[in-house]
Order: structure tokens, then C-alpha cells, then sequence
């Protein structure tokens, strides 16, 4: 679950997250000895300043590397610890955060929020591993507009995902995906993720477009 944000800096959003293993094929050997069931937790850091790469379209999608902070600075980016093995973006600062809300294209999942960054190498054959962050609410009251929030809450969706995985071109897999706690408040930190709309990555130049499913 994501605890309430808090602002460190103008601008800075900080949350963080638990959540669940749902499959760890894990190739890499990273995490040897974590399996489906096991917790992970994590933090994602946005700036509410960051350039728009999309105006006025929805979903709308932000690149931190224009924000108020210097490109690629710290805190900003997204981290996670599984099985006492923590991945840290590569770039730090270098995150794509995509804000849909209200699209009639996707009634499922109305609103969401997704953060997208590069990481770390965890181990060889992984030489373009890639972070996803997808909070999706069915009910279309999550968000109130395209603009990235100046706090995000957990409570205010139905489902989540957090997805490990490695895109160099010939070799895409999944390292692991789990499912993120949006069922309580206050505590740090589905049956289909659909998130039509929210491609477009590739195009900004940090990832292939993707289906992601829980």
C-alpha cells in the first residue's frame, strides 16, 4: 500500500508502496529464494514540476528529467527491495510518469497513474531492466484531472502492479511482477491491468509500448 505523500522540496512527491509477488520467473538469479507470496516495498519519487511531453492530451505523460530539480538528480525515480536485494533506478531523475483520467477509451480503469523508469542491472542478461508502477481505478474518482498530483494515496484506487522486466530488443522477460496493496492507508510503502491508452513509451524514448496484465 502507498503511505501519504509528502513533499521534501518544492515540487518533490514522495510515496511508498508494499505489495506482492504474483510470478518471479526471475532468470537473472537477483532475488534467489524469494517466491510468489513474498512482500516487497518500495518508493516511487515524481516532481510536479516536470515537463509535459504530451500538452493537452489524455493520458498526459511528464518526463522528470525537465523538472525544477537538475535532470537525473536525487531522490527522484523509483527503487524497491525484494528478498533483502534492493534495484535502484538507473537514471536517477530519468522516470516517465503518464496521468490518465476519465479516458472514455478505457471505461475499465478510467483514472490512472503510472511511473515508468529505467533500473540498475540486476545481474547478466539483464542490460535494459525496467520498472513499472501502475495504480488504476475502476471507479473514474481517483484523479481529478491529467495535471500530476501534489499527493497520491493508495485508498484512492482499486488496483495495482509492479512490474520488473528487461527490454532489450531480442531479449524482452519478465524478472518478476507483483500486486500493490491499495487497501489501507497509512503503512508505508486485479484481474486485468488493461491501461489502453498509456503507450506511446518508445516514442519518449524510455520504453516499448506494453499490455500489462496482473
Amino acid at each position: 500500500m502507498l503511505v501519504p505523500a509528502f513533499t521534501a522540496q518544492a515540487g518533490l512527491v514522495t510515496v511508498g508502496f508494499t505489495g506482492t509477488v504474483t510470478s518471479i520467473p526471475d532468470p537473472t538469479g537477483v532475488f534467489a529464494g524469494a517466491a510468489v507470496g513474498d512482500t516487497f516495498t518500495g518508493t516511487v519519487v515524481y516532481d510536479t514540476t516536470a515537463a509535459i511531453g504530451t500538452p493537452g492530451s489524455n493520458p498526459a505523460q511528464y518526463l522528470d528529467t525537465g523538472a525544477s530539480t537538475p535532470p537525473f538528480a536525487s531522490p527522484l525515480g523509483i527503487s524497491f527491495t525484494l528478498n533483502g536485494v534492493t534495484i535502484d533506478a538507473r537514471y536517477t531523475g530519468g522516470m516517465l510518469a503518464t496521468i490518465q483520467n476519465d479516458l472514455a477509451s478505457n471505461p475499465a480503469y478510467p483514472d490512472a497513474f503510472l511511473a515508468q523508469a529505467s533500473a540498475a542491472s540486476p545481474g547478466a542478461g539483464a542490460l535494459n531492466p525496467t520498472i513499472d508502477l501502475i495504480l488504476v481505478d475502476s471507479t473514474g474518482t481517483a484523479l481529478g484531472s491529467t495535471d500530476l498530483p501534489t499527493s497520491l494515496d493508495a485508498s484512492w484506487f482499486t488496483d495495482g502492479q509492479l512490474r520488473f522486466s528487461n527490454n532489450t530488443v531480442g531479449n524482452v522477460f519478465d524478472i518478476f511482477t507483483g500486486t500493490i496493496d491499495t487497501t489501507a492507508v497509512a503503512v508505508p510503502e486485479p484481474s486485468s491491468l488493461a491501461l489502453l491508452g498509456l503507450g506511446g513509451l518508445a516514442a519518449l524514448g524510455l520504453a516499448r509500448r506494453r499490455r500489462l496484465a496482473a
